[in-house]
């Protein structure tokens, strides 16, 4: 069964952060940009650099 979703509720960051990554990264890949949880991706990438 294939857990990725097409949109991220506003907690799953918190909720199961693996499952946040896979599916932004899908939603990033399929071009569904207004789906993403931005501000949650911008504060990774600049971990990154922290």
């Amino acid at each position: 069964m294939n857990k990725l979703r097409e949109t991220i509720s506003p907690n799953l960051y918190d909720i199961d952060f693996l499952l946040w990554v896979e599916t932004t990264a899908n939603l990033l890949r399929v071009g569904k940009f207004t789906e993403i949880d931005i501000p949650n991706l911008i504060e990774e990438i600049e971990s990154i650099f922290h």
